[in-house]
Parts: C-alpha cells; structure tokens; sequence
C-alpha cells in the first residue's frame, strides 16, 4: 500500500458481510474508524489504519439494542450490572423496563447510566422507588404524583425514552390496574413519551381487548410470545384486538425473560406474518444462574430456528430498536459519520440446545458475538 496517497484511521475491519440500513447483506466491505465514529465504509477502503481486524467468513451488524433489559445495581429487585452482560454479547445499547422509579432516578442517573460503557435509557416507572425493593411497584395509585413525574421526564427527556407499566399481577397488585394506566396515560401524553407496556393476564379482571385500545401509536406491549392464557394468541389465532393494534402503530417486543418466549407461540405468529417489530431479553438477575440462555445473539438464533428470515431478526435487533430509542438515528446502522458501535457475528455450523420457557428444545446452528465496538473502543474480542 502508497501509505503517501492514503488517508488515516485508527481502526480498520474487514469482514465478509455486512448488514446494510436497508435491511440487505452485502460484502465484502471494509470500516474505517477513528474516535467515536465510523468515517469510511465501502469496498477496498484506502485508509492507512493503526490496527486492522479482519473477519473474511462472518457478519458485521451495528451494535445489538435491547429494547427490555433490567441494568441497575445489583442489590435491586431484578438488577445486573450492565457491561458484564451485554457488551460480552455484542449488545451496546438497552432500555430499563422500570427499574428506576421517581425517587430513585438521581441515584440511577449518576451511578448506573453515567458509569456503564454500554448505553443506557430507561422506560421509567412513575412508581416511587421503580423494581428497587423487593416489594410491588405499583400497589396504590395514590402514591403516584403525576406532576412530579413529568417535570422529571421533561427535566432529563434525552435518557428517559418513555415510561414503563407492566400491568401483570407481579407488577401491579392494584385493585383497578386501570386507574394506574390512566395516570401512566396521562403522564405520556404529557410528556409526549412513548409507553412500555406488559399485558395484565392472571387474575383475568382486565381483558385483554380493553387494554390494547388505551394503547397509542408508538406505544411497545413486550412479552408477545408468552404461551399462557391472555396472551396475543387465543386458541392458536391471532386475537383480532392484536392485529387492530398494529394497524394502528402499536409495536410488538418479544421481551424473552422466564417465561414469555414459547416455540411454539412463535412459529404460529411466524407463520401468520406477525413478526415481532423488536427482539429484547428481558434479562434480569434470576436469568444469571439458570441454564435459559437467552442473550441477544441467541435469541436471534431461536427466532431463526422458529421460522423467521434471518435478515428479519438481524434488523429488528439493531436498525429497528435503534429507530425508537433514538430519533437522531446516530446508532444503529454502519454509516459514515455515525457512531462506532458494531459487533461481529459469526455462524456457527454446529448445533446447540436452544431452549424456550416451556423447556422445549431445538438443536439448531446458532449466531455467536465475537466482536464488539462501542462508540470506537473495543469492549469484546474473541479472536
């Protein structure tokens, strides 16, 4: 190489394939990176950089985004620390369901999303104390303060996306639940911020129809592909309350967790053309010393194996999360000017154990994150 007729940068990958903004895989191509961002992406770059990885068989796709995580401290209700369990999985952005609540958010702020390398946003309980405490967050709805809650939302709107309410009984034990989404409601609309919402199954006293219609444009219902009673399917067909919804702009998530991803639930929307609109974890503190093995390149791979195109799931794991969580679109796709956050894949033909809530399980080939880039410093390489 003219090193004299080359432009430099720090870092150079070369890879086989690459998943573009339009949702294709191309390759081969080559990124260039120095600082934060990338600054070339093309086919035989000619940059001189200071330290090339080259990946000649495997996937390079914008850093994962989990739109359901539980990032906090670890002394909390459902909490793991971030950085161990995401940036080693090629995840480099997640989204809090409600583990911060209105009092405890100058605590979370400053000791959790301002310290972790992986990007953190919060979908805030308007609860007090969010899943702090081992008790129920939201118990009584006389303890929410609505004009608190949207004077904090408004004073710190670029690290809280929206605001979560699981309306499930673990979550909410309020003797209406309605009266608790009417004051999440009126706070989202206040605040012009978007809802995380988990339908309310047992004990039955909400149908699930009357929920989904208080839902809005923009608004996510995670756990889609819970197998129980109450869930979006009803004897196998798509409630038809659910497919109104997503005419509407209402968005699906899988939210994977102990109990919300079924084979079986997921082959049956699969078939029907009900893909999920993002691919999440639901990962929490249980999930560390349970064999469920559901990190993001994973549960890729169990959707893959449920029947959905393999460039469908790559995209709704990075440019789609991305798209919600970050209006300025500055992650989430490999482009020039954007910010360096990347992770390599590689395929793996051998087969693993995949396994759903239900215990059942798909020996299948499965994706593996080997590399990973966060805003230009590498954070995971399994070379």
């Amino acid at each position: 190489m003219d090193t004299h007729n080359t432009k430099k940068c720090e870092i150079l990958i070369k890879v086989g394939q690459l998943l573009t903004r339009a949702g294709n895989i191309i390759g081969p191509q080559e990124i260039a990176i120095t600082g934060n961002r990338i600054i070339g992406v093309g086919k035989d770059l000619n940059f001189n950089p200071t330290e090339t990885f080259s990946f000649p068989n495997d996937l390079l796709i914008p850093g994962l985004v989990d739109l359901h995580f539980h990032p906090g401290p670890s002394s909390w209700k459902y909490a793991v620390e971030p950085d161990k369990w995401t940036l080693t999985n090629g995840t480099t952005t997640v989204l809090s369901q409600g583990d911060a609540g209105i009092n405890n958010w100058d605590y979370y702020k400053k000791n959790i999303i301002a310290k972790s390398k992986t990007r953190v946003l919060m979908a805030i309980s308007i609860s007090n104390y969010g899943d702090e405490l081992e008790t129920i967050n939201y118990t009584n709805s006389d303890e929410i303060d609505v004009s608190r809650s949207i004077n904090l939302i408004n004073e710190d709107s670029d690290l809280i996306w929206g605001i979560s309410f699981n309306a499930a009984l673990g979550s909410c034990n309020a003797n209406n639940p309605k009266v608790i989404m009417d004051k999440v409601l009126k706070v989202a609309n206040e605040t012009k911020k978007p809802i995380l919402y988990g339908i309310r199954r047992e004990p039955f006293d909400w149908p699930i129809e009357n929920q989904i219609e208080l839902l809005r444009p923009g608004d996510v219902i995670t756990y889609c592909f819970y197998p129980g009673k109450g869930g979006i399917l009803n004897h196998n067909r798509i409630e038809p309350c659910v497919l109104d919804a997503r005419g509407k702009g209402v968005l699906f998530d899988i939210g994977h967790g102990m109990s919300s991803f079924n084979f079986k639930v997921a082959e049956t929307c699969i078939r029907e053309g009900f893909y999920p609109d993002t691919i999440s974890t639901d990962f929490y503190k249980r999930h560390i010393s349970n064999n469920l093995d559901h990190s993001m390149p994973t549960l890729i791979s169990k959707l893959i194996a449920s029947g959905m195109p393999n460039i469908d799931t790559l995209y709704r794991s990075t440019f789609v999360p991305a798209q919600i969580l970050d209006s300025n679109n500055e992650y989430g796709v490999i482009e020039s000017g954007k910010l360096a956050d990347l992770t390599v894949l590689k395929w793996s033909t051998n087969t693993k154990p995949l396994i759903d809530v239900s215990g059942n399980v798909k020996h299948s080939e499965y994706y593996d994150s080997i590399f990973t880039i966060k805003d230009g410093i590498i954070l995971n390489q399994d070379l």
